[in-house]
């Protein structure tokens, strides 16, 4: 039986959950703007902001810019990745774009074609021009219902 989730992801499952999942037959085209951590499996164009972590699975597809603390790519990511703390591509991960992060672990047969940055804490980069907390307020939450 194939396993779901690689050595990353499972680690991941255990720190934090997986709150929003974009499955394999799904399509999304936009902004995702999350306080909590996505799972990519399908296809996604736009961006992607999370206070937590991204999870591109082995057959997740991304064409966006993606800024989170925790960035996890086993399928294919094709945009700029900044992961404030930890960036981890497994042997099945493919990043076309430059990187920035804390923390960057590459595992024997991922591929990164851009141009990498390692940042520190008081260095955070463009990760910090949006505040999340800023761009995600109560006020903002209801009028996205109306």
């Amino acid at each position: 039986m194939p396993k779901l989730f690689s050595k990353a992801e499972r680690e991941l499952k255990t720190t934090h959950s997986l709150d929003t999942v974009i499955g394999p037959d799904s399509v999304f085209q936009g902004m995702l703007f999350l306080r909590n951590s996505v799972y990519v499996e399908g296809s996604f164009k736009g961006r992607i902001e999370s206070k937590s972590s991204v999870v591109v699975g082995r057959k997740g597809l991304v064409e966006a810019d993606i800024i989170a603390d925790h960035v996890v790519v086993n399928g294919e990511v094709m945009g700029s990745i900044s992961a404030l703390k930890q960036l981890d591509i497994g042997s099945t991960g493919k990043v076309h774009g430059d990187i920035e992060a804390g923390i960057l672990t590459m595992e024997k047969g991922a591929l990164l074609h851009g141009f990498c940055r390692m940042i520190t804490e008081p260095d955070r980069g463009p990760g910090e021009s949006k505040a999340l907390d800023d761009l995600l307020t109560p006020a903002d939450d209801a009028n996205l219902l109306e």
